[in-house]
């Protein structure tokens, strides 16, 4: 028996290294039919008369791993608690059976069923409670009640939703070599085999689990999964890059022809003030010859400059309906004057409409 049940031990452990898969958890609970054996005080739903006064409550959690295709590897366990009670006492039946198995999932029109073998082991304890107290009635060499290995059938149906998937289900158990779980057949295991059938409902979590090497796989397939992608976002790199270094080739040539309008435009500024320069020195050494004036005709000096370069420019800055003019005088002094007037009442006319220090003088 020991030898056995290692045996089951490591075959659980070593088939989840072929997980191709994370799993998925699921769990649930229900109510177990009880298949009555011969003075079993269990039967039916909760007591061996048929009837309600007990029942039997079942708890179940499982792990479903993907191993090829459609076909599955589940790890799990059950937890079962029954009750049946009679006039005089009260027989109660716990324990917990984890299994694994192997199955299949087929897609259907609005779900999904999952179908598959199990096989575990169950420890399970039962006990009587009367007016005396509570008496164990499948002690055995084991250290909490019976040692049985259920074999089964697993049948549900997945119902998918928006935010999870529900399931409902039924599970059969034969328990094989067991020492007598409901306490009839200790001792003697032939014609005594119990069987439970459970109808359960439950809950498919949307997360999953995975193994360390299962996790490792993963990385790196989607390591690899993501080269073509990468792949394409350097080919679009390389595109973007190509018409970036067209548009810089396009903005390096308008710079270039913007460079060379600006030199254009630079040489003829400088041509110009050059021809300005020159125009400037020969007006300043231009020596400024006006017919004699008039003898006794009148003249409003606004200014007189010993160089002649400031008296020209001093005249180039003043605008007056009369002309302004400039001549040497006998002092050598560059004498700025509107004029000249035939009359004093003319000149005084003019003088009038000149700001500044000006005054008239009458050239003899």
């Amino acid at each position: 028996m020991r030898n056995l049940i290692l045996t089951i031990v490591f075959s659980i452990f070593s088939l989840s290294v072929f997980a191709q898969g994370p799993a998925k958890m699921a769990y649930g609970a229900g109510v177990t039919y009880f298949m009555p054996d011969d003075g079993s005080a269990f039967g039916s739903w909760g007591s061996n008369a048929g009837g309600f006064d007990g029942f039997n409550l079942s708890a179940n959690l499982n792990f479903d791993m993907p191993i090829w295709d459609n076909y599955y590897m589940r790890l799990g366990s059950d937890v079962h608690f029954f009750q049946a009670v009679n006039n005089d006492k009260t027989t109660n039946l716990a324990g917990f059976s984890p299994h694994f198995g192997l199955g299949r999932v087929t897609a259907l029109e609005n779900g999904n069923l999952r179908y598959g073998l199990t096989m575990g082991i169950s420890q399970i304890r039962t006990w009587e409670r009367d007016d005396m107290g509570s008496n164990g009635i499948n002690a055995t060499s084991f250290l909490w009640g019976s040692l049985g290995i259920p074999a089964g059938i697993s049948v549900r149906y997945e119902i998918p939703n928006e935010k999870r998937t529900y399931y409902i289900g039924a599970d059969y158990r034969y328990f094989m070599f067991e020492d007598g779980i409901d306490g009839v057949g200790v001792g003697n295991r032939i014609g005594y085999d119990d069987q439970m059938l459970t109808f359960s409902i439950g809950v498919i979590n949307k997360k999953t689990y995975r193994s360390k090497k299962l996790a490792s796989l993963q990385r790196e397939a989607n390591k690899v999964s993501a080269i073509p992608q990468l792949q394409e976002k350097l080919n679009q790199a390389k595109e973007e890059n190509a018409m970036i270094q067209d548009e810089l080739e396009v903005a390096h040539s308008k710079v270039v022809e913007a460079n060379r309008q600006l030199d254009s435009l630079e040489l003829v500024s400088v041509k110009a003030q050059e021809q300005i320069r020159t125009a400037q020195k020969s007006v300043q050494n231009k020596e400024i010859s006006l017919p004699p004036l008039p003898s006794g005709s009148y003249v409003v000096v606004l200014g007189s400059f010993e160089s002649k370069a400031y008296a020209t420019d001093f005249s180039a800055s003043l605008e007056y309906e009369s002309p302004v003019n400039v001549i040497r005088a006998s002092n050598n002094f560059y004498r700025v004057f509107l004029g000249p007037f035939k009359s004093f009442t003319r000149a005084k006319k003019a003088l009038d409409e000149v700001s500044g220090k000006a005054w008239i003088s009458m050239e003899n």
